[in-house]
């Protein structure tokens, strides 16, 4: 607890610990791996929010889902031409 401070030097012990295991090389490379992945995240999401937001898209993403979810096409096609009307339409 932060306020009574029972179990810190446990805790700080098991950091010790840890940080020993792994090294220091080991953590800042798992924190560089870390960075990479929300890196990615945040792109992914950024992504997804400006395509989902983009009129064109919006239009033409309920017949498209339609068709998926009726198997007349795949989804993969319906992802090419959404990804296709967003590029165009930010260009």
């Amino acid at each position: 607890s932060a306020l009574t401070g029972d179990g810190i030097g446990e805790l700080w012990d098991a950091v010790e610990r840890f940080g020993a295991a792994v090294g220091g090389k080991g953590i800042e490379r798992r924190r560089a791996d870390q960075a990479r992945a929300w890196l990615w995240t945040e792109l992914g999401e950024t992504l997804l929010q400006r395509l989902r937001s983009d009129e064109t898209v919006r239009r033409r993403l309920p017949a498209l889902e339609a068709a998926v979810t009726a198997g007349t096409i795949t989804p993969g096609i319906a992802a090419a031409e959404l990804l296709a009307l967003f590029t165009k339409a930010s260009n």
